[in-house]
């Protein structure tokens, strides 16, 4: 039997499930200490982000005209911040190599508007290729744990194993985006016995790097199911066959069983056991950098607040209130990082177009059109957003970032062809 495989299909696989191929080989250099001039990351998704620009510059006229006004408004703002960089920062590239990375998830999502309007593209396509880039991932975490190619997250004095892979937190947000969209086309769309299975271990794999972020990513997995699937049974998108109630309490039972089964072998451990007690309180992890960002940026200037002063500058000025030193120091959390490079003008362009996005699918969730599929994606943004606020490197990251551009531009289409696939299930 002769296999074909469509144009579109390979650009979603490239796009997506591969990109993280790149994380994988980084991670080996890393483990078996290679130094590169260039990391295999900045080769793949600096690639992907030259390619997406020409591609949009060659076919801007087929853009939303939001997505062009929101591009168009980010580069604008952008510009006084790069331009103060070169005044008061040390390192210019460091800033413009921050700004490639800021830009990397709106420039992305635009082309993949395009991508999708030109070659026509259905959501499920899309959905599908973010499923696959979740198993990629949690099956390469399982396998390069079971074979000993990892790295203990917090050393020996904590729980969990980020395996081959190096940027823990990025991981985990990537996993759970990837795995919220798995869950809810095995559940709601078509089953599969071998997809049922990739998803579990991919749980399992996700939950045991042993950050809270990624303790709580089976927790967040089925509070939006049960979203989707309250919201998708009222509107009569979801049939609730006996099957499907059946598998949404199994899969239930599993994402609970894990989480306080996890949560008991975090609580012997002194560390995670504080970290856990100091979120249960309401304590910011990232409280005292917040606080040296904060003292900083109450002495700044008022315009430079407003436009930015680069990030070299930035980190540098965080780092002096934090430690007293001059090494570059992030925030780690998104609103003041790119406050302090870009200012707030740039920043709340950045976070509009999401949020709006976000709102416009929980209306029409309401609406009942295709509830279950505007919960999904409504869920991701909101999921993206706050990560970016309390544990940061998140719209700067682009392991997240080229899921979150496909979600974004998931949204933009006008025909959901979900509602298809629901009614062959």
């Amino acid at each position: 039997m002769k296999l074909v495989v469509s144009y579109k299909e390979l650009v979603l696989f490239f796009c997506l499930p591969f990109m993280f191929f790149s994380d994988i080989l980084y991670g080996l250099f890393v483990y078996y200490g290679i130094g590169l001039p260039l990391t295999p990351g900045v080769l793949f998704r600096g690639g992907l982000f030259f390619i997406c620009l020409t591609y949009v510059i060659l076919y801007f006229k087929y853009l939303n005209v939001g997505i062009a006004i929101w591009l168009l408004v980010l580069f604008l703002f952008s510009l006084p911040g790069l331009f103060s960089g070169l005044v008061y920062g040390d390192n210019p590239k460091y800033d413009f190599f921050i700004f490639t990375k800021l830009f990397y998830f709106p420039l992305v999502a635009a082309a993949f508007f395009i991508f999708f309007k030109l070659v026509n593209v259905f959501s499920d396509d899309v959905l599908k290729h973010i499923e696959y880039s979740g198993y990629f991932l949690g099956v390469s975490l399982v396998l390069s744990q079971t074979f000993g190619l990892s790295r203990d997250t917090y050393g020996d004095y904590a729980y969990g194993n980020v395996g081959v892979f190096y940027a823990q937190n990025d991981l985990s947000l990537a996993l759970g985006l990837s795995l919220l969209i798995a869950a809810y086309r095995l559940l709601f769309l078509k089953f599969s016995v071998l997809r049922c299975f990739l998803l579990l271990l991919s749980f399992i794999a996700c939950i045991n790097i042993g950050t809270n972020s990624a303790l709580f990513i089976p927790v967040v997995v089925f509070c939006v199911m049960f979203s989707a699937f309250i919201m998708g049974g009222s509107s009569g998108f979801t049939k609730l066959t006996p099957s499907k109630v059946f598998l949404f309490f199994g899969f239930s039972v599993f994402a609970i069983a894990l989480f306080f089964q996890v949560l008991e072998i975090f609580l012997s451990h002194d560390y995670q056991a504080k970290k856990i007690e100091a979120l249960l309180e309401g304590e910011f992890s990232r409280a005292q950098l917040v606080s040296a960002a904060w003292a900083y940026l109450s002495q700044r200037g008022l315009l430079l607040n407003i436009f930015g002063e680069g990030f070299d500058s930035f980190h540098r000025g965080v780092s002096y209130y934090f430690g007293g030193t001059s090494v570059r120091r992030f925030v780690e959390s998104d609103p003041f990082d790119i406050m302090g490079g870009h200012g707030i003008a740039f920043l709340l362009a950045l976070y509009f177009y999401p949020i709006y996005h976000m709102a416009i699918n929980i209306w029409r969730s309401f609406l009942n059109m295709n509830a279950g599929t505007h919960v999904l994606i409504a869920s991701s943004i909101f999921l993206f957003v706050m990560y970016s606020v309390f544990v940061g490197h998140t719209l700067i990251s682009p392991i997240p970032s080229t899921l979150m551009a496909g979600i974004l531009a998931l949204s933009h289409m006008k025909e959901l062809n979900v509602k298809k696939l629901a009614n062959e299930v």
